[in-house]
């Protein structure tokens, strides 16, 4: 089978090259002169691609500057924009200081002497609240301290009656004495 399949290959290739054979000498140049030809199609084309690709990376550099232009135009806008809003505040506060400054003016002196008056009043009567709230607090902190030392002295006798009973106490005294007098203590 094999060599059947190398045979009628063989035959093919025999064939083409008796096509080839036949082909004439000026049919040959005009096959070299279009290869050539297409070569130089070709050498063209990538001469053409690359001048392209050029003039896209400088457009993708345009485009990159205009966007950064176009964000720093925004950012122009926005500032203007804030630099409006400030200014229309700027003006609101003017206008109120302008107001307040007038009625200031327009307040006649018996206005201000009353208006003081009850301002005097009104501290007087605030001190007079915080001097009897600090008197109530002081009060309530004195029972307080006397209250703990009260609950101190009494937990201190009980401690000492449940721990030392009255025969105890006297022994206790007596070793306490004694150690204090071993020690040097007075």
């Amino acid at each position: 089978m094999k060599i059947i399949d190398l045979e009628i290959e063989l035959n093919q290739s025999s064939l083409i090259l008796s096509e080839v054979l036949k082909i004439s000498d000026g049919q040959l140049g005009n096959i070299k002169k279009s290869r050539s030809f297409f070569e130089l199609q070709k050498s063209d084309l990538t001469r053409e691609m690359e001048i392209k690709n050029s003039k896209i990376i400088e457009q993708q550099r345009c485009i990159a500057i205009l966007e950064d232009a176009l964000r720093e135009n925004n950012n122009i806008a926005e500032f203007e924009q804030l630099l409006a809003v400030v200014r229309s505040k700027d003006e609101r506060i003017n206008e109120l200081e302008q107001m307040i400054n007038n009625k200031v003016i327009t307040v006649s002196a018996d206005n201000k002497e009353s208006r003081i008056l009850e301002l005097e009043d009104a501290l007087k009567e605030s001190i007079m609240i915080a001097a009897e709230r600090e008197k109530v607090f002081n009060e309530e902190e004195q029972r307080r301290i006397e209250t703990l030392q009260k609950g101190e002295a009494r937990h201190s006798e009980l401690m000492r009656k449940r721990w030392f009973p009255a025969r105890a106490r006297g022994t206790m005294i007596a070793a306490e004495a004694s150690a204090n007098h071993h020690w040097g203590v007075r």
